[in-house]
């Protein structure tokens, strides 16, 4: 499953993730968890009042990785503060959100000024007022996404890029 909310001109996205890591060797190269990305949003505005507003996602310009090689390990959750044209740049490892992914994210949240100008994008317009109406929504849904991927995993195949192919 994805999800995206948009706040002015940020937008988060999620996902759930299962994929074999091809920078991995051994028996535990699988990875699953969840991806959350920070994307700049366009939007655009155009025919009748009755029309739909168009939105355009950049890709990211940072991504959390709250990654496993087994439920409820945590080893090898990390974050990306630079994220160029979506290949993301090197590996933060903190040891804040690898104990707490979920309270970590709701402190960076909280303090978002101080994060943008962590990620290289201290302009962005953001709606502040919705966010913060939202921010436990936000919350819950990451919460309970993280609880799911770390129940039990289900036998996966993978595909030729390493993703888990749907079924």
């Amino acid at each position: 499953m994805q999800i995206a909310w948009k706040f002015g001109q940020l937008a988060i996205t999620a996902e759930e993730i299962d994929f074999v890591d091809p920078a991995e060797t051994g028996p535990n190269v699988r990875e699953r968890g969840l991806r959350i990305e920070f994307r700049v949003v366009h939007e655009r505005q155009e025919g009748s009042i009755y029309a739909s507003d168009r939105w355009t996602l950049e890709p990211a310009f940072c991504r959390l990785d709250l990654l496993e090689s087994g439920p409820g390990r945590g080893d090898r959750i990390h974050w990306h503060p630079a994220v160029e044209d979506g290949e993301p740049g090197d590996r933060v490892f903190d040891s804040a959100l690898t104990a707490d992914p979920v309270a970590w994210i709701r402190e960076q949240l909280q303090d978002l000024p101080a994060f943008l100008r962590r990620t290289g994008q201290p302009d962005l317009a953001i709606d502040r007022e919705s966010l913060d109406a939202e921010l436990d929504g936000v919350i819950d849904w990451l919460r309970n996404a993280l609880s799911h991927s770390r129940r039990p995993w289900p036998t996966a195949s993978h595909g030729e890029r390493g993703l888990a192919l749907k079924s």
